[in-house]
């Protein structure tokens, strides 16, 4: 549904509406700050390396399967730093 297409559908719910306007500025404000806690060391953060084409509603199981394995190999290259993060042995 295009934007113009939510405009009409959601009219009647202006503050719903409002909120779904807002979704990429506050997605943009929530990764800024991320960035900032992990800069100062009050968070640690694993991501993907690549860029993921992963859908938010992907049906397709291999995908899926291929993004949850890259997610514990990200995971298990992580696990010392993560210990030494969080000061586990």
């Amino acid at each position: 549904m295009d934007e113009k297409g939510y405009e009409r559908y959601f009219a009647p719910l202006p503050r719903f509406l409002k909120a779904l306007e807002d979704v990429p500025d506050r997605y943009n404000r929530m990764q800024e700050e991320i960035d900032r806690l992990e800069k100062e060391g009050r968070i640690y953060v694993i991501r993907p390396d690549h860029h993921v084409t992963v859908q938010r509603t992907e049906q397709d199981k291999r995908k899926l399967e291929a993004l949850y394995q890259e997610g514990r190999r990200l995971a298990l290259e992580h696990m010392d730093s993560l210990k030494a993060y969080l000061k586990l042995s």
